[in-house]
C-alpha cells in the first residue's frame, strides 16, 4: 500500500483587501448596463416624433379644424407627456459614462498588491492595456531593452 502525501495549498488572498500603503481598497467587479445608446436616441427621436404630433393636434384644435375624434384638449396632454419622455432620453444619454478598461485593469493590479507604479510607468500601463484591447488589428510584440528613465 503507498503512502500519499498532501500537496500544500496556493496561498489564498486574504479575506480583507488591503491597497497601497495599507489603503482599504475593495475591487468588485460588476456587469455594465447592456442598454445601447441607439435605444435612447430612438426613444429621442420618438419623443420629438410625438411631440410634434402633439403641437400639430393642438394647433389643429385651436384653429377649429378638429373633430371629434381627436379634440383640442388632446394635444395637452400629449405634450406634456411628450416633453418629459425627451427630457429623460436625454438625460439618460449625458448619463453614459465610458470608464476605460486599461485604467481598470492597472487599479485593480495596484488593489491587489501585484504590481507598484509610479505615475509615469502607470500611464505607460494604461496605454499599452488601450492599444492591446481597442485596436482593430493584431498587436505586434515590442520588447524594451531599455528602462523608462534610462
Amino acid at each position: 500500500m503507498s503512502e500519499t502525501t498532501a500537496q500544500p495549498l496556493p496561498d489564498l488572498p486574504d479575506a480583507e483587501p488591503v491597497g497601497h500603503n495599507g489603503a482599504n481598497v475593495a475591487v468588485t467587479e460588476r456587469s455594465a448596463w447592456t442598454g445601447s445608446a441607439g435605444l435612447a436616441g430612438t426613444a429621442l427621436v420618438g419623443g420629438i416624433l410625438l411631440i410634434v404630433v402633439g403641437v400639430l393636434g393642438f394647433i389643429t384644435g385651436a384653429a377649429g379644424l378638429a373633430d371629434a375624434t381627436f379634440p383640442a384638449a388632446a394635444g395637452v396632454p400629449l405634450m406634456v407627456v411628450c416633453v418629459v419622455i425627451v427630457v429623460a432620453c436625454i438625460l439618460g444619454l449625458t448619463m453614459l459614462r465610458i470608464i476605460s478598461p486599461g485604467h481598470t485593469m492597472v487599479v485593480q493590479l495596484e488593489a491587489r498588491e501585484i504590481v507598484d507604479l509610479d505615475p509615469e510607468r502607470r500611464a505607460a500601463m494604461v496605454s499599452n492595456l488601450l492599444v492591446v484591447l481597442c485596436s482593430d488589428s493584431s498587436t505586434q510584440p515590442v520588447i524594451n531593452t531599455g528602462g523608462l528613465y534610462s
